[in-house]
């Protein structure tokens, strides 16, 4: 009876009871092994088994976290002859591939029925939520990454929706790429002010300092009578000093309206609300003041032309109201006291509030001292008189009212008849006493408060001196704790605060107004403000404050960082758990966070070791520059696609001394036009030390034509290639190539461009039979063969090349990298996402980014177009490494029969280039010796794509590979085992036994149930297409913990949840293929380090099905990625070893019974 998975335990149950079981059970176990071991001696001596001549029993060997047992050679006996290198034995290409005898009786057998049930883990629904010095990714970030990419079909249409608005707000930068700081400082011309911007402060002081003006001079007209005009110099002031005044609270109007304000914490920078609100608050007054500023100065000319003093009279009481602009400046008030505040410093609080208070005292002492000389100056008998000056100068009046108002003597020396004065008089010290004591008052107060913050101070400080004291603490420490408190209550902003007492949408605010100044000196929180300024203030307040000791380290420097450190007047930091936390609100952001994060720790791996601050710097402005977001909200005018211009240099190629047709037929003055023309594209960088001209008339450019006469040439009897000359030429003909100018090179791809001249030269060289041109880049050690050059010759007769094929192919992949820009991806619609199809988006309507398309014959351009449209169908990558199935092929077959032998003949040669030039070179640096076979029996069978079956196709180049690798060919797990070879890139003996060991570890259920699924070949029974499964395995042999056996067990359980779910949607029930992306998987696997929390994985996992599209999205779910890191319990360690020693025992009972079966046949 097999023992429980290791994932099946209780943990519920006794301890001590379920301890005692399974020391029992290690004990009967151990019994049986040693049982095995007699009876596997017994039958070597007595000759049962076949006598080997290898090295004694090897004690037990640890695979993947598993113990499995080597007993001499019975592993190594699967392999039939001597052990060899692997050597290249290719197959003709004449031979016609057929289906394997295995293969169809176990379809006949499968679809029988009557396979065996297996204990397998449901699905259930998940809930939301490091080894090594390796740099990447935490679990937090990992799953966040995953989780966009259900958003990551917003490149194009949705991103550009989103940053519409932003880019409006933003304001034309004039086509100028600018960096993300000096983005973020642009500002829009229409654009609302911020209430508490710098300008509009720097004018409200304009305002109060005209208002100033005029409490100080309006007083004194209206006293002494005085008017504007030219007579003297007062009369001048006060005519310069109103028409000051008006022209600013004319403009003052318009300036309201275009400044922005706070409703209940929010800031409001629509114009149409800030117009609704304007109208509802401060319009009126401010219009009516205006229209009193006119009315005041009409009535004064009509005064002054009537000698009407009534008139004059009412104009100067008139002009009193303007002083009610004083009501508007409290706020001006209020914005002192929270600067001086904000100072922290208590002096400077002291000196603001005495300040404020004298300022008030000095202009009501003002007002008071002219209404005094006012009342004066217009009664008969007044206090002027009897104190005799009624007829000294102005100033000298002001003197003794000034000295009435503060300190009026006694007995007054007033009319006794003059109640007015009476009146006035005691109104006026009534005013005086008044303010006065408001005036001590406010003093006082700001006393008290300043003697309570000392007192709480000293409080604190005496209780933290005494608890020292009291627990006898060396003076050294302290002097250096109470240095610390000193420090600590210094600092203003560790004063505490209400927050009940302000909204979280203020309290937001107050974050992003003390924190703003900081984070934007990093890149991607500045690109973060500008396209997210909600999601910037999410970021503001979710870091939290630390507090250290002066000369305390935060953080020590070369170390792993945890947490990001932001530093000015206080210490503050977040995690990145954190800051993850913060970006789950907003999906599109995290997809440009994630996006920055993933480049961000690529480009980092490329830095040499203890690379210096300024270069990860500059690391950190390049990768937020390639964020798509980035892209959209500022977007390079030169890679925008109707702007592109692609013409060669007309010096270099002349020095080069071939020039293209257009360049020496065109006359200087018409490509000077054509740069003057596009001299609104240049951006502001490093220019080239070329001269570049540009043309938008392709019509006119015959380097199409120059590269069909090349092709003719290069296809002559007794042509020469002059190998140092051919990239030059390439550069010439195929404008996208260039490696000053290119398309590929204004694109930011010189990977790509490489790849494309290496795909050209390396076809070149074939259809021209010129091996030493095609293994130029080669190392000597694993230069490609003689005989896999006759090969591939064979296969390019086969394709029989025509000058028009070779025109075509050099095209096609001078262009094929293009469509995964993201840069065009962005600008192409969604539905030309796919990187085929954005290259066919771009022959069709954007030809000028593509000019060697222009030229090309129909035939030829039909050749090119159906050649992607085949790319996009059949991926030959994936049937190299065994990832689709036969179906596929079906695909392939079908597509050709529609179209012809000759598209099928084109796309060979479209291969054959491709495959060339993936590691770029000046010839194949790819195809090499240890790389071509694979390639070239691959190709080798798609030639009999019309003529064979897709089955006998996929499983002959399988056979292939067995052959090559010299592994056995008989069973049906021999298929899937050389299968799962090909998906872990396995090539060499040594990695095949390790891929054996883990098969073999299996249960006969587990291995019906993958057998099952990599012998389907989707067009007699529904197959699955695993994509990102070579990943899989991949970081399964990478990651010590997992190992392919866990993952084998991990694809049991996904694939017995594959078929129920294919059986709960109908429409994907009728499909004969479905592709699930592993994606996830294949980053999950890389990161996790827990055996058990991999193995139990399926359970929190997600399957989303796409109907439209045959496919399943597998979603890992945050309860996985929280796990990654959980250590093992000891119920999880007795598991592993009640597991390992069942592993043991199946595997010596298989070795055995194959031991006495292999005897048992007759030789």
């Amino acid at each position: 009876m097999p023992l429980p998975p290791p994932h099946c335990v209780n943990p519920d149950n006794d301890q001590d009871d379920l301890l005692a079981a399974v020391l029992g059970l290690e004990e009967e176990l151990k019994a049986a092994v040693a049982n095995l071991h007699t009876r596997l001696q017994s039958l070597r001596s007595s000759g049962s088994l076949a006598q080997t001549t290898s090295q004694p029993c090897s004690s037990t060997a640890k695979d993947d976290g598993k113990l499995l047992l080597q007993h001499d050679q019975l592993i190594v006996e699967v392999f039939s002859g001597d052990k060899a290198k692997i050597v290249p034995d290719t197959p003709t290409s004449s031979s016609l591939p057929s289906e394997p005898d295995v293969l169809i009786a176990h379809r006949a057998q499968t679809n029988q029925g009557g396979k065996p049930e297996s204990n397998l883990r449901p699905i259930k629904a998940a809930s939301a939520e490091s080894a090594g010095d390796e740099l990447r990714l935490t679990a937090k970030w990992m799953e966040l990454s995953m989780h966009r990419n259900q958003f990551s079909g917003l490149t194009a249409a949705e991103i550009k929706r989103s940053t519409e608005k932003l880019k409006a707000h933003l304001g034309g930068s004039g086509g100028r790429r600018v960096s993300v700081r000096q983005a973020i400082q642009v500002k829009a011309p229409h654009s609302a002010l911020n209430p508490h911007s710098t300008e509009r402060l720097v004018w409200d002081v304009m305002g109060l300092f005209l208002m100033v003006v005029d409490c100080f001079l309006l007083p004194i007209s209206l006293a002494w009578e005085a008017q504007m005009g030219t007579q003297d110099a007062g009369a001048v002031c006060l005519l310069v000093a109103f028409w000051f005044a008006f022209l600013y609270w004319m403009c003052d109007v318009g300036m309201n309206f275009h400044t922005g304000f706070y409703d209940r914490g929010r800031l409001v920078s629509s114009h149409v609300a800030i117009a609704k609100h304007y109208l509802r608050t401060w319009l009126i007054f401010d219009i009516s003041l205006v229209l009193l500023d006119i009315a005041v100065v009409s009535l004064e000319s009509v005064a002054g032309d009537l000698s009407d003093f009534r008139v004059i009279r009412f104009v100067r009481f008139m002009r009193i109201l303007r002083l009610l602009r004083v009501l508007k400046v409290t706020r001006i008030g209020s914005l002192i006291e929270e600067s001086a505040a904000q100072a922290g410093r208590r002096w400077i609080i002291m000196f603001s509030a005495v300040l404020q208070t004298g300022m008030v005292m000095m202009i009501a002492a003002h007002f008071l001292t002219c209404t005094w000389i006012w009342v004066g100056r217009n009664t008969t008998d007044s206090w002027l008189d009897r104190a005799g000056a009624s007829n000294i100068s102005g100033w000298t009046q002001y003197l003794h009212a000034m000295r009435w108002v503060m300190n009026s003597p006694a007995p007054a020396p007033i009319n006794p008849d003059s109640s007015g004065e009476r009146l006035t008089d005691v109104f006026l010290n009534l005013c005086f006493i008044f303010i006065m004591g408001s005036a001590i008052s406010k003093i006082s107060e700001t006393l008290a408060e300043l003697r309570a913050m000392n007192e709480e101070r000293q409080r604190r400080r005496r209780g933290i001196r005494l608890y020292l004291t009291t627990q006898h603490v060396g003076f050294e420490l302290i002097s250096r704790i109470m240095r610390f408190v000193d420090y600590k209550l210094e600092r203003p902003s560790l004063a505490g605060m209400d927050h009940s007492l302000m909204s979280p949408t203020l309290t937001m605010e107050l974050y992003v107004n003390q924190r703003q100044g900081v984070l934007l000196e990093h890149p991607i929180f500045a690109l973060t403000h500008d396209a997210f300024p909600e999601m910037f203030s999410s970021l503001c307040s979710a870091f939290k404050k630390h507090v250290f000791e002066k000369h305390e380290s935060a953080f020590l420097a070369g170390t792993r960082s945890v947490a990001m450190h932001m530093t000015f007047a206080e210490t503050l930091a977040i995690s990145g758990d954190e800051l993850v936390a913060c970006l789950r609100d907003s999906p599109i952001c995290s997809v440009m966070f994630c996006e920055y994060a993933k480049d961000f720790v690529n480009s980092s791996k490329r830095l040499p070791v203890g690379g210096t601050h300024e270069q990860k710097i500059e690391v950190s402005k390049k990768c937020c520059m390639n964020t798509m977001h980035y892209r959209a909200l500022h977007p390079n005018p030169k890679t925008q696609l109707t702007n592109v211009r692609i013409l060669p240099v007309v010096d270099e190629c002349h020095e080069e001394g071939h020039a293209t047709d257009f360049q020496r037929n065109t006359s200087e003055e018409t490509l000077n036009e054509y740069k003057q023309n596009q001299d609104h594209l240049e951006v502001s960088e490093t220019k080239s030390s070329h001269t570049h001209t540009f043309t938008d008339n392709l019509s006119d450019c015959s380097s199409g034509m120059s590269l069909a006469n090349f092709t003719l040439e290069l296809l002559a009897e007794g042509a020469e290639l002059d190998c140092k000359k051919l990239p030059s030429l390439l550069q010439s003909h195929l404008l996208e190539l260039h490696k000053s100018f290119g398309t590929h090179v204004l694109f930011d791809q010189r990977l790509e461009r490489d790849r494309g001249e290496s795909a050209c030269i390396s076809v070149i060289a074939l259809v021209t039979n010129r091996y030493d041109l095609f293994t130029q880049p080669q190392d000597p050690k694993v230069k490609l063969l003689p005989e896999q050059w006759e090969n591939l010759q064979q296969i390019v007769a086969w394709s029989e090349v025509t000058a028009e094929h070779l025109e075509a192919v050099l095209v096609l992949l001078a262009i094929r990298g293009l469509g995964k820009n993201a840069t065009i991806l962005q600008q192409v619609p969604a539905s030309s996402q796919r990187p085929e199809k954005a290259v066919l988006h771009l022959m069709d309507l954007a030809g000028n980014v593509v000019p060697s398309v222009v030229h090309l014959g129909v035939s030829a351009r039909r050749f090119v177009e159906d050649a992607l449209g085949l790319h996009e169908l059949f991926n030959f990558a994936q049937m190299l490494q065994g990832e689709n199935v036969p179906a596929n092929i079906a695909q392939l077959q079908e597509f050709v029969s529609k179209k012809g032998k000759q598209v099928l003949q084109f796309y060979i040669l479209f291969l054959l280039g491709f495959m060339s030039g993936l590691a770029g070179g000046e010839g194949s640096r790819f195809m090499n010796a240890k790389n071509a076979q694979s390639t070239i029996s691959g190709i080798q069978k798609l030639l009999h794509v019309l003529d064979s079956t897709p089955n006998a196709i996929y499983w002959g180049y399988l056979s292939d590979r067995a052959q090559q690798l010299k592994l056995p060919w008989e069973t049906a797990d021999d298929l899937v085992l050389v299968r799962m070879a090909c998906l872990a890139r396995v090539q060499d003996e040594q990695s095949y036994l390790a891929l054996w060991a883990a098969w073999d570890a299996l249960d006969t259920s587990e291995k019906n149930s993958l057998r099952d699924h990599f012998l389907a070949d989707g067009i007699h029974s529904k197959a699955f297409l695993l994509e990102f499964l070579p990943d899989c395995v991949g970081n399964s042999k990478a990651n010590a913990v997992i190992g392919i056996t866990t993952l084998f067990l991990v694809l049991v359980d996904l694939l017995h949840n594959l078929h129920i779910a294919s059986r709960t949607v109908p429409e994907l029930g009728q499909a004969k293929i479905i592709r699930v992306d592993l994606s996830e998987m294949a980053q999950f696997i890389s990161a996790v380090h827990n055996r058990f929390v991999f193995q139990t994985c399926i359970s929190r996992c997600r399957l989303i099905p796409d109907i439209a599209a045959n496919r399943i999205r597998f979603e890992m779910t945050g309860s996985n990625w929280s796990r990654i890191n959980d250590p093992d319990s000891d119920m999880t360690i007795l598991s592993y070893s009640l597991h390992q020693l069942m592993q043991r025992q199946h595997v010596m009972e298989e070795s055995l019974r194959r031991g006495v079966l292999d005897k048992s046949v007759p030789p």
